[in-house]
C-alpha cells in the first residue's frame, strides 16, 4: 500500500512537474496576424542549447561555445501558404527570453519584437534587423515599410532599407508614452500619454499638429475627420474635427462638432420629469432617479461618428450612444428582459451600426441600432462530457477566445498525456462543437476566416471557420492547413528567346520635329497614352505621331491650335455633347523639371541569362543618353528584391554600378508588386523633381510578392509616382500590367523581340517627355466615352475614341475581393478602346444642323412653337403608334398648308435597351412612320425630312420606365 501510495505521490509530482514545463513553454508563444488577415508572425521557445559567441575579454575578441535560451519567430504568408522569413534571438537567461509583445505591419515587410524596454525591428524580405534598442514607444507603418521610434526628445522615421532616420518629429521628452501608432492611412502619428493626452503629427512634416486632450483617437480616412474621446471623473466628452492641408504639406484641425455627456443626461432627465407631469397625479412630487456615467466603459464606432458609454439609473445599466457632430442621442440600447444578469455593460463596436453585447457570462447578442432590437444572439458554451473539467464555466471562462465578430468561441483541453484539442463552435447555432485533435488553439485571423492552430513540435498551421460551420458532428470536415516550413520557387516555363507576334502594331517615336515640318501628303495621328483622373476634371494624355513615327510638337501655338478640331463628351446617361472649352496643353523636354525613374528589371528564372544581359546592356545604353539633371536607380527582382544602383543623376557613377551578369544572385519566382512597390519607396520625398516614374519590364505574372495589387497602388498615387510597364514574352498577362498602369495614370507596352531592349527604354523615355493633354470637365462620376478630332486640312484628319471610368478606385477594397487561394482574379480595369460609331452618326447630326438655315419670321416660329404637338407613342421595338397619341399630326398638317414654304424635320429616338445599331435604325423608322401619315394628311413628302438618332439624345435618365418612356419620342423641328 505504501509503495502505490509513494508511487502515486511522484506521479502528482511529476504531472504537476510537466503541466508547468508545458505551461512555461506555452507561455513562450505567441501568433500575431497582420490587420489585413494575409500575414502571420509566429514565435515560440526553441530550447536552451549551445551557440558560438564572440566575447572581449581584456581588450580581445574571443569565440566561445556558451549556453543560450532561443526564441525562433517565423514569418508567413497565408495566401499561398508561404514561408516568409525567420529570425532567431538568443540570451543566456530563460526569463530574459520572453517575449513582452510581438506585432507585424499590415504589409508583412517589418515585424518587432518587445522584451521589457528594448524593442527589435526586423525586415522581412531581406531578414535584417534594422533597428535595436530602448525607446519610448514603436510604431510600424500600414503600406510603406516605414517605422517610427520615440526616443528622448523625437519620434525618428525610419524605412526598412536604411540605418539613418529619413525624418524627425519633436516631441516633449517629459512625455511618458502609453501608446503610439500610425493611422491606417500611413498620413498621422498619433502618441498617447499617461496624463490622457494625445499629440498628432502628420508624417509630411515635423510641426506637430495638435495636443487634445483625451483617452482615444479613431480617424476617418475617407471624410478627413479625427474624433476624440475623453473621460474623466464620471464624465464623458467627444469631439469630431476635420482636417486640411493649408499649405506646404502644413495641416490643420477644425472643430465640427462636441458633445459633453453631462448636458445630454440633463436633458433626459428633463424629458422625464415632463413626462412624469403629463401621466402622473403625483408627477410634480416624484424624483427622477439619479443617471450616473462610467466613463471607463465609452468607445468610439469604427468610422468615428457616433461614441457609445455606459449610463445607471436606478440599478439599471443601459448604453447612451450619441452622434458626436450633432451632440445629439441617437439611441438607448438596454438588455432583452431576463438576460440583465451582468453589473457592467459590456460591449464592443462590431461595425458602425452594430454593438456586441454580453448577455451573459457564457451568451452575447448582437444590438441592431437602426433598427433598435436584438437581431442574433450567441452561446459560447462549450459542451464536454459533466465529468470533465472542461465543462465547468469557470474553466472555459479562462480559457476560451472569442473572434472579433463574436460568432465563434474556441478554447484548448489536454489529455492526462498533455496531448492537445483544440475545440470550436460556431455561436449562432445549436450545434456540437468541432474538435481537432493534436493541436493547441492559438488565435482567430482579424477577417475572422481562419482559427491558428500549433502542434506540440511548434508546428503552425490553421483551420478555416467555413469548414466549422458546415461542421455538424463529423470531425473529419475539419482540416488543419499547416504553414510550409521551406522556401517554394515557382518556376515559370521557359520562354524562348527571340518570340516574335506578328500582329504587333507598336508606334515607336523616332524622331522630334516641328508641327510646321509635316508633308503636305502626311497623315498625323492621335495616340493614347493615359488618362489622368481628378475630382471634377479628366486628362486625356496623347501623342502626334505619323506613320513613319515622327512625333510633331507645337500644335498649341496660336498659328496651330486650329487643329484641335473637336472634342465630343458622351457622359453615364447615355447623353452626348460638344465640349466647347476643353483645354489643350504640351510638355516637352525643355520646359519639364528633372525626372527620377526607376528600372525595376524582371530577373525570374524564365527571362534566361542572354535576356537579362541583353536589358542589362540597354539599361546601361540609357543612362549614357538620359538627361543630366534626370536621376535614375536600378532595382533587380526574382522572388526577392535587390537595388542594383541607388537614386543618382550622375552619369558616370550610374554606368558604373551596372553590372551586365545575367541572373548571377538571381533566378526565383517573380515579386513584381514588391519590386514596383521599391521603387516607389526609392522615389517618395524627393520634391525638386517634376516627374517620378517606375519603369517595370517583366516577362510573366506575379506569384511570390509580400504587397498586394491594392497596396502599391495606394501607395504609387498617394506620392503622384507613374507606374510604366512593358510586357515582354509569350505568357504577359496584359490585363494585370495595363491595371497597375492606368490606375497610376501611366502606361502599358508590350514589345516581342530581344533586339527591343535597345530602344524600348529610350522610346518610354521620349513619351514620357513629349505629350498633349486634353482637360474637360466631369462632375458626374462612371464610365465616360470620349472622341477627339483632329483636323490638319480637309483630307487629313484623325480621331481618338477612348472610354473609362472616373469612379474613384478603392484599392482596400480591390485587395478585400482577391481569392483566399493561390489563384489570379482578373483585376477592374480602367478601359480604353474604339468604337466611334455613336459619335459618327452625332456628327452627321451637327452637319445637318449647321447647315439649316432658318430664314422663318419670327410671328411664323412662335406660331410653330405654340403647337401641341402629339405625344407620340409606339408599341415596344417596333413601329405601329399606339392609338390616339397622333391625334394632334392634324394640328402639323394645318400649319404645313398655311406656310408652304416651310419644310421641317422630323427626328425619332429611342431609350437606351437594344444594340446601338439596332436603336438607329428603329428610330429611322419611326420618324418616317410620322412623315407617311403626314403625308396622308396632304403634305408633300418633299418638305418633310427624317433623322433617326437612336439613343445618343436621351431627355431623361433610361433607368425608370417613365424615363424611358420619355426617351421614345420624335421631336419637329423647322429647317428651311
Amino acid at each position: 500500500m505504501q509503495n502505490i501510495l509513494k508511487t502515486s505521490f511522484i506521479m502528482l509530482i511529476f504531472t504537476a512537474l510537466s503541466l508547468f514545463f508545458v505551461n512555461k513553454t506555452k507561455a513562450q508563444n505567441h501568433v500575431v496576424i497582420s490587420d489585413n488577415s494575409r500575414f502571420v508572425a509566429y514565435a515560440f521557445y526553441d530550447g536552451k542549447y549551445k551557440d558560438s559567441v564572440i566575447v572581449s575579454r581584456f581588450g580581445r575578441q574571443k569565440k566561445i561555445r556558451r549556453n543560450v535560451h532561443g526564441v525562433e519567430i517565423n514569418v508567413f504568408q497565408i495566401k499561398g501558404n508561404r514561408w516568409v522569413q525567420s529570425f532567431t534571438f538568443q540570451n543566456r537567461k530563460k526569463r530574459d527570453s520572453k517575449i513582452d509583445e510581438l506585432k507585424i505591419s499590415t504589409d508583412g515587410q517589418l515585424v518587432y519584437v518587445r522584451q521589457g524596454n528594448e524593442y527589435t525591428i526586423c525586415s522581412t524580405p531581406n531578414g535584417e534587423v534594422v533597428f535595436s534598442g530602448e525607446a519610448r514607444g514603436v510604431a510600424l507603418s500600414h503600406h510603406s515599410g516605414e517605422f517610427f521610434v520615440c526616443l528622448k526628445k523625437n519620434i525618428y522615421r525610419y524605412d526598412q532599407y536604411h540605418s539613418l532616420p529619413i525624418s524627425l518629429y519633436p516631441v516633449s521628452g517629459n512625455v511618458v508614452v502609453d501608446e503610439m501608432r500610425i493611422n491606417k492611412n500611413d498620413e498621422f502619428i498619433v502618441l498617447k500619454s499617461s496624463n490622457k493626452k494625445i499629440y498628432l503629427w502628420h508624417t509630411s512634416n515635423k510641426r506637430q499638429i495638435k495636443m487634445i486632450n483625451g483617452d482615444n483617437v479613431v480617424f476617418n480616412n475617407k471624410k478627413k475627420q479625427v474624433t476624440v474621446l475623453q473621460t474623466r471623473s464620471g464624465r464623458v466628452t467627444g469631439e469630431i474635427y476635420g482636417y486640411y492641408n493649408s499649405g506646404s504639406k502644413r495641416y490643420k484641425l477644425f472643430r465640427k462638432g462636441k458633445f459633453n455627456s453631462g448636458k445630454i443626461i440633463r436633458k433626459i432627465v428633463k424629458e422625464q420629469k415632463k413626462y412624469l407631469k403629463a401621466n402622473s397625479p403625483k408627477g410634480s412630487r416624484i424624483k427622477v432617479p439619479e443617471i450616473t456615467v462610467n466613463d471607463a466603459n465609452a468607445k468610439i464606432s469604427p468610422d468615428g461618428k457616433l461614441i457609445a458609454f455606459e449610463c445607471v439609473q436606478k440599478s439599471e445599466p443601459f448604453l447612451l450612444v450619441v452622434d458626436v457632430a450633432s451632440g445629439t442621442e441617437t439611441n438607448r440600447v438596454f438588455r432583452p428582459e431576463g438576460n440583465a444578469l451582468l453589473p457592467i455593460f459590456s460591449y464592443n463596436w462590431l461595425d458602425n451600426n452594430l454593438l456586441g453585447v454580453k448577455l451573459t457570462l457564457m451568451a452575447s447578442g448582437v444590438f441592431n441600432l437602426k433598427k433598435s432590437n436584438y437581431p442574433a444572439y450567441f452561446n459560447y458554451k462549450l459542451g464536454f462530457h459533466p465529468a470533465m473539467r472542461e465543462s465547468r464555466q469557470s474553466v472555459q471562462l479562462k480559457k476560451r477566445q472569442i473572434s472579433s465578430n463574436m460568432k465563434f468561441a474556441a478554447m484548448t483541453s489536454y489529455s492526462k498525456t498533455d496531448n492537445p484539442t483544440t475545440n470550436i463552435r460556431l455561436s449562432t447555432v445549436n450545434q456540437p462543437h468541432s474538435t481537432i485533435e493534436g493541436v493547441e488553439f492559438m488565435a482567430f485571423s482579424p477577417n475572422n476566416q481562419m482559427a491558428f492552430v500549433r502542434t506540440p513540435k511548434n508546428r503552425l498551421g490553421f483551420i478555416r471557420l467555413i469548414d466549422v460551420v458546415a461542421d455538424r458532428g463529423n470531425y473529419d470536415n475539419v482540416k488543419v492547413t499547416y504553414m510550409s516550413d521551406s522556401v517554394s520557387f515557382i518556376i515559370k516555363e521557359k520562354i524562348t528567346l527571340d518570340s516574335k507576334n506578328d500582329d504587333s502594331n507598336y508606334m515607336m517615336m523616332k524622331e522630334i520635329k516641328h508641327i510646321s515640318t509635316v508633308p503636305k501628303d502626311e497623315l498625323v495621328n492621335l495616340y493614347l497614352k493615359t488618362i489622368e483622373i481628378h475630382d471634377t476634371t479628366s486628362v486625356v494624355q496623347l501623342h502626334l505621331v505619323d506613320k513613319n513615327g515622327t512625333y510633331y510638337y507645337g500644335a498649341t501655338e496660336p498659328e496651330w491650335d486650329f487643329i484641335w478640331k473637336r472634342l465630343l463628351l458622351q457622359s453615364p446617361d447615355g447623353k452626348i455633347v460638344e465640349v466647347e472649352d476643353f483645354k489643350v496643353r504640351e510638355y516637352i523636354l525643355a520646359d519639364s523639371l528633372p525626372n527620377a525613374i526607376a528600372f525595376v528589371m524582371d530577373h525570374s528564372g524564365s527571362m534566361g541569362s542572354d535576356r537579362t544581359k541583353a536589358l542589362q546592356r540597354a539599361a546601361k545604353e540609357f543612362v549614357k543618353g538620359k538627361k543630366s539633371n534626370d536621376a535614375v536607380s536600378l532595382i533587380k527582382f526574382d522572388g526577392n528584391v535587390g537595388v542594383e544602383v541607388p537614386l543618382s543623376p550622375t552619369q558616370s557613377r550610374l554606368v558604373r554600378k551596372i553590372k551586365v551578369n545575367g541572373l548571377r544572385g538571381y533566378g526565383g519566382s517573380t515579386a513584381l508588386l514588391d519590386g514596383m512597390d521599391r521603387g516607389t519607396g526609392i522615389l517618395k520625398n524627393k520634391p525638386k523633381y517634376g516627374r517620378k516614374v517606375v519603369v517595370s519590364l517583366t516577362d510573366g505574372y506575379e506569384n511570390s510578392s509580400m504587397k498586394t495589387k491594392g497596396q502599391i497602388l495606394k501607395n504609387a498615387t498617394r506620392e503622384d509616382i507613374n507606374f510604366v510597364t512593358i510586357g515582354f514574352g509569350d505568357y504577359v498577362n496584359e490585363e494585370y500590367l495595363q491595371t497597375l498602369a492606368s490606375y497610376t495614370a501611366g502606361s502599358f507596352y508590350q514589345i516581342y523581340e530581344n533586339q527591343s531592349f535597345e530602344w524600348i527604354f529610350h522610346d518610354v523615355y521620349k513619351k514620357m517627355n513629349y505629350y498633349y493633354t486634353i482637360e474637360f470637365t466631369t462632375k458626374k462620376q462612371g464610365e465616360f466615352t470620349t472622341m477627339i478630332q483632329i483636323e490638319l486640312d480637309e483630307n487629313r484628319k484623325d480621331s481618338l475614341v477612348t472610354t473609362f471610368d472616373n469612379t474613384p478606385p478603392d484599392f482596400d477594397r480591390m485587395d478585400e475581393e482577391e481569392d483566399f487561394g493561390n489563384v489570379y482574379i482578373p483585376p477592374v480595369t480602367r478601359k480604353t478602346k474604339s468604337n466611334p460609331t455613336k459619335f459618327t452618326s452625332y456628327i452627321d447630326s451637327l452637319k445637318t444642323i449647321k447647315t439649316v438655315i432658318i430664314e422663318v419670321p419670327d410671328s411664323v416660329k412662335t406660331e410653330f412653337e405654340g403647337i401641341e404637338f402629339p405625344d407620340i407613342k409606339f408599341t415596344f421595338d417596333e413601329t405601329k403608334v399606339v392609338k390616339g397619341t397622333a391625334d394632334e399630326l392634324e394640328d402639323v398638317a394645318v400649319f404645313m398648308k398655311k406656310y408652304p414654304e416651310i419644310k421641317i424635320e422630323i427626328s425619332g429616338h429611342t431609350d437606351n435597351r437594344g444594340a446601338f445599331d439596332h436603336n438607329l435604325d428603329l428610330s429611322q423608322r419611326r420618324a418616317d412612320k410620322i412623315k407617311s401619315l403626314l403625308t396622308d394628311l396632304g403634305v408633300s413628302k418633299n418638305r418633310i425630312r427624317t433623322r433617326g438618332y437612336g439613343d445618343t439624345r436621351p431627355i431623361t435618365n433610361n433607368k425608370t420606365e417613365e424615363g424611358r418612356s420619355k426617351n421614345r419620342r420624335v421631336e419637329f423641328i423647322i429647317i428651311e
